[in-house]
């Protein structure tokens, strides 16, 4: 598998969007290539924990926390 430094605004949003269509973070890691415990920590780094998104996981919202500079 392909190592990974960190994900892409790119990545991210397919990740999103393959959550969506409830596929399993194990289905996701071999769709993208890469190890199954980069989707669980990302999911579990950054899913929403309040309001209306609360236990979703925004590609947005994931890459802006993860990007110091754009804090």
């Amino acid at each position: 598998m392909k190592k990974h430094k960190q994900l892409t605004i790119h990545q991210r949003y397919q990740i999103e969007a393959l959550m969506e269509t409830e596929i399993s973070k194990s289905e996701i890691a071999k769709i993208k290539g890469i190890d199954p415990s980069i989707i669980y920590r990302e999911l579990a780094r950054n899913a929403a924990n309040r309001g209306k998104t609360t236990g979703s996981y925004i590609a947005r919202n994931a890459h802006r926390l993860a990007t110091p500079f754009n804090r």
